[in-house]
């Protein structure tokens, strides 16, 4: 789990920490850079056993440029053969990036600025020539704005170049050159990555897409900031759920455990013609580890469901909103249901609307369970928001954009990234509810006002019935004891896993949401799996 800031909310605490000790973090960005060329080298020691690595390192004039200067000096102390070129003369870089400076010089470094388009050619025809090289882009940091203009935009389109046609490995240094920090657009020209290196706090652009493409593989490494420092400038607490954060969230199997032990659910979900979406549902719940479903379905749906599902035990309902409440309230108490989930397949109809109501009625007048609302559960509520602002238990929304544009009368979905979850947070805290905004990424609003981003984006997941998967995971891992909000981040990062799984068994144009119930054994195995 990373802190996510956005880009004034970094340069507040560079700007107290510079004043402080400036130049001890700039040490410490230069040494993850460090770490991270150095593995590379190792892993590709067979590619580099007739050519020794020549790193090329490209520096800008500003911070960025500086923390690529000190990588030099590191370098250079270690006996690596390194390259740097400029796009200012030495005495240009002043304070930390003029220490920088100094050490680089008496490491034997010498820098070749880049004044005049003779410069530039010569630079060109070097990248073209030279094979197997480690590029590193320190042009242009989160202080940038617009489109690289003049020599910057020249040399990243020939980094590009090396990069397509020589077989070089390109590094950037807190966000590729070419990319706007916060709201994950790219300009023509920007850098294509194959690593960056963030430096203490994941940036807004590399969730999002476009920009995320550019970035490559993300190694956040920390520069130890104070928490009192981040936690005064941080304007909304948001995080990014990284794959360690959500394979800690798996359950515990409890080897002497019964099925009660393992999670009761209830699924209030299927009507006639939409049977297929309780059904998605119940499999995702009962494949991810719950030891018993309940199904609460419409009476005429019921056949097709039986017929299908043999795991899970089914009741029905009618037009009887009485009887139906009072089977509801039998199953909570007397079946021990440790989570619900409302609305996958229900339709509006009347029944199903006034079931849903009555179900969050009961829900406050009982000992209350975790509820998750998703789909036509959701469409349910329109109009009546008092009613789940009014409900004092944990509650989950699971909205698409227009769920959520209808439900609160808002349209979020062309806002940028950040004002995006500046209105999840708001609306979050304002009805005390939980939100799982679904998307790629997917936001995870807390009702504690926190904001959680969890990486997606594969089409493979743009089908029908993918989010009544998503629904039972939900379920199943909050009767399994986690917190909503927790069950929603496991439950959205294995989902988006699921979906490369069977993407790659299927390719992402023929997977359907059945097979995503087949991915979902690989994927807990994929994320239980220690890494060394």
């Amino acid at each position: 789990m990373y802190r996510v800031l956005k880009s004034e909310e970094i340069k507040n605490i560079d700007e107290t920490a510079v004043a402080e000790q400036g130049f001890f973090y700039m040490q410490r960005a230069a040494q993850g850079l460090f770490q991270l060329i150095e593995k590379l080298i190792t892993k590709h020691h067979q590619k580099f056993l007739l050519s020794f690595p020549k790193i090329i390192i490209f520096a800008g004039k500003g911070n960025n440029g500086g923390d690529g200067i000190l990588l030099a000096a590191e370098l250079l102390k270690h006996g690596y053969k390194v390259k740097v070129y400029s796009l200012v003369e030495a005495d240009y870089y002043q304070g930390e990036s003029g220490m920088a400076y100094q050490l680089f010089v008496q490491a034997g470094g010498k820098l070749d600025p880049i004044l005049n388009e003779a410069d530039l050619i010569s630079v060109k025809h070097m990248l073209l020539k030279q094979k197997d090289s480690i590029l590193v882009d320190s042009l242009l940091g989160i202080g940038a704005e617009g489109s690289p203009k003049g020599f910057y935009a020249k040399l990243i389109e020939y980094i590009n170049l090396s990069r397509k046609e020589t077989d070089s490995i390109t590094i950037s240094v807190d966000i590729p050159s070419g990319i706007d920090v916060d709201n994950g657009n790219v300009f023509d020209p920007a850098i294509t990555a194959d690593y960056t290196v963030q430096m203490g706090f994941l940036k807004l652009s590399s969730l999002f897409y476009p920009a995320k493409q550019n970035f490559g593989e993300i190694i956040v490494h920390e520069l130890k900031y104070p928490n009192d420092l981040v936690d005064k400038e941080s304007l909304i607490p948001i995080f990014y759920a990284d794959k360690e954060f959500a394979s800690n969230l798996i359950p515990e199997r409890k080897i002497d455990g019964n099925k009660f032990d393992h999670g009761v659910g209830l699924l209030v979900a299927g009507s006639e013609g939409m049977t297929g979406a309780a059904m998605l549902s119940a499999f995702a719940a009962l494949r991810s580890g719950l030891g018993l479903l309940h199904i609460f379905t419409q009476k005429l749906g019921a056949p097709v469901i039986a017929n299908n599902l043999w795991e899970a035990v089914l009741h029905t309902y009618d037009d009887n909103h009485k009887t139906n409440i009072e089977a509801v309230k039998d199953l909570l108490i007397s079946k021990k249901v440790d989570a619900l989930a409302l609305g996958p397949g229900m339709s509006l109809s009347g029944d199903s609307v006034n079931l849903n109501k009555n179900i969050i009625e009961l829900l406050s007048l009982i000992q209350s369970r975790p509820v998750i609302l998703d789909a036509d559960a959701i469409n349910t509520f329109v109009g009546n928001l008092e009613m789940l602002r009014a409900f004092d238990g944990q509650i989950l929304l699971t909205p698409h954009a227009r769920e959520f544009s209808r439900l609160f009368d808002l349209d979020i979905s062309d806002l940028v990234p950040y004002e995006k979850a500046k209105q999840l947070y708001r609306i979050a805290k304002e009805y005390g509810v939980n939100i799982l905004y679904k998307g790629a990424p997917t936001y995870i609003a807390s009702s504690e006002g926190k904001i959680f981003i969890v990486p997606t984006g594969c089409s493979a997941l743009a089908k029908a019935g993918s989010g009544d998967i998503l629904t039972g995971l939900i379920l199943s891992f909050t009767a399994q004891g986690l917190t909503l909000v927790d069950a929603a981040i496991l439950s959205s990062y294995m989902h988006n896993l699921m979906g490369l799984i069977a993407a790659d068994k299927l390719g992402e144009y023929s997977v359907l949401a059945r097979d995503l119930v087949e991915a979902i054994s690989p994927a807990i195995a994929d994320l239980l799996l220690t890494e060394d």
